[in-house]
């Protein structure tokens, strides 16, 4: 039986109280080391090809400028943000593929925290500090309730360099309507169960914008990206076809349409009589149809 638990410390409660007996992927991680103690639950974790990333809107002019993002992205710790928020369920990425992917190159450009260096990069940009610390860079970020802690930490980021965030939350439908339109400047979401590379081409190539049917939704153009991401798609040799998209993964890491962030792990809680699961790294469920549970111990009658 599938049971929908929209809340989060209700999901954790039925679990350690026996009441479910699966939960995959929807458990918050500050939540995590309390249920590992406990004798009834199990945690399984393996890697996961979920993309975390920070997506940039082109059709603001200051993001067209490639020393902006790359500041932001020397911005972002994305390591502390694993460490702390995420408790360590994420591998940090460098780009949509993972290393599991028969497409994966992982000689690409790569941007550790280094707050310094976005401050020298921004003054390059021409955005000087001022007197009250902050530059003449202000973005919007949409978001939604769910993806407010990271709004507000990568807000906190960037104002130690300078750049001023002002954060917009609203529920899905009107989030999501914000981005196809093109009404915001920053954002971060997640593509889940990527398996085949030519997901570059539906949100790389300038002509697959949203009301092409496309991804594109931070309107990137880049001629040099739709030529190899074409070609590809037009490509049935395996080899030729991992020649091209290492071009893409490392074209798309210098040139920064998105900046990558992480690779979510795939977290399971599991009732300990449960047996026999196996995660995908896609979050599949297909293996609940080989699982075992185990029969509650019998109790004694009353006397």
């Amino acid at each position: 039986m599938f049971k929908i638990v929209p809340d989060q410390t209700v999901r954790a409660l039925e679990l350690m109280e026996g009441v479910c007996d699966v939960a995959p992927n929807d458990i918050e991680p500050e939540v995590l080391p309390y249920l590992v103690a406990r004798a009834n639950v199990s945690v399984n974790e393996a890697p996961g090809t979920t993309y975390q990333y920070l997506m940039f809107n082109f059709r603001n002019s200051k993001l067209q400028d490639l020393r902006v993002r790359r500041a932001i992205a020397y911005a972002i710790d994305r390591k502390e943000i694993v460490r702390s928020s995420l408790r360590g369920t994420a591998r940090l990425a460098s780009g949509m593929l993972t290393p599991e992917n028969w497409a994966y190159e992982g000689d690409v450009a790569s941007y550790d925290y280094d707050p310094a260096r976005a401050g020298r990069l921004l003054e390059e940009a021409g955005y000087p500090l001022g007197a009250n610390g902050m530059r003449r860079l202000k973005f919007i970020y949409k978001t939604t309730p769910e993806g407010g802690r990271l709004a507000e930490t990568v807000q906190a980021m960037l104002r130690k360099v300078g750049i001023a965030v002002d954060i917009r939350s609203n529920e899905l439908a009107t989030f999501l309507s914000d981005l196809d339109q093109g009404n915001f400047d920053l954002t971060s979401l997640r593509w889940i169960g990527i398996n085949d590379p030519n997901h570059y081409y539906l949100v790389f190539d300038s002509e697959m914008t949203p009301a092409q049917g496309g991804s594109n939704r931070g309107a990137y153009r880049n001629p040099q990206m739709d030529a190899l991401v074409e070609r590809a798609m037009h490509t049935i040799d395996p080899s030729t076809r991992r020649s091209i998209y290492a071009q893409v993964q490392q074209l798309a890491a210098r040139d920064l349409p998105y900046v990558s962030l992480w690779w979510l792990q795939n977290v399971t809680v599991l009732n300990r009589e449960v047996a026999g699961f196996e995660p995908y790294p896609n979050g599949s469920l297909r293996s609940l149809a080989t699982v075992t549970l185990s029969p509650p111990t019998a109790t004694e009658p009353a006397e």
